[in-house]
Order: structure tokens, then sequence, then C-alpha cells
């Protein structure tokens, strides 16, 4: 039934898979719970098409990445010690590497602030 329904939407055009890629990409990104490639998997897995889906996961900026992972370091109160940890912990939510390295940075200073 719900099939139905979607396709009757998708017919009157009250539906597009490029509206629902975009909007459930920018909603999960902003919420915070999955880097870009959870996100891809997740539209992926709805059906929507994967020329789509990357237009969609190219459309989020860095930065709702990062403040993303800003939100998830501050919910969990890592330890100075933990930093590990909490790359495992950024890195199974499948944010970039990159972004990841700048939220650590900041959430638990520079790797090279360690010789000091």
């Amino acid at each position: 039934m719900a099939e139905e329904v979607v396709v009757w939407l998708k017919w009157q055009g009250l539906l597009c898979d490029e509206r629902l890629a975009s909007l459930t990409a920018e909603q999960l990104g902003i919420f915070g719970k999955y880097g870009r490639e959870k996100l891809r998997e997740r539209l992926l897995r709805e059906g929507i098409s994967e020329g789509i889906v990357d237009l969609a996961i190219e459309g989020i900026p860095d930065d709702i990445e990062l403040e993303a992972m800003r939100a998830l370091l501050a919910k969990k109160k890592y330890l100075p010690g933990e930093r590990a940890k909490a790359g495992r912990f950024l890195i199974g939510r499948q944010f970039s590497e990159g972004n990841i390295e700048r939220a650590l940075a900041e959430y638990f200073g520079s790797v090279d602030d360690w010789d000091n």
C-alpha cells in the first residue's frame, strides 16, 4: 500500500526523488547522527537513484558535518585520553576522515600539541 501511495504522489508531481534525497540528507546531517557515507547508504536503501543521492550528499557542506561531530563529541563527554575511542566512534558513524581529524583536533587539541 505504501509503495502505491509513493507512486501516486510521484505521478501527481507531489514527490520527487531529488527533493526527497536533498531533504533527507540535509535533515539527517543537521541532526548530527551520521556522516555522508552513512547518509548515502540510507538514501540508496530508500530506493533513490545513485546519481540523485550523490548530488544530495555533495550538497552537504563540511561545516554541517563538523558541527554534527562537535555536538556528538560534546554529548559523549570524552575524557582527554580517549581521543582514539572518539575517533573510532566517529569512523563508525561514517563521517569523512578529514573532518574527523579536524573535529578531534578541536576537541582534544592538535596532535602537534602533544609534544609540548
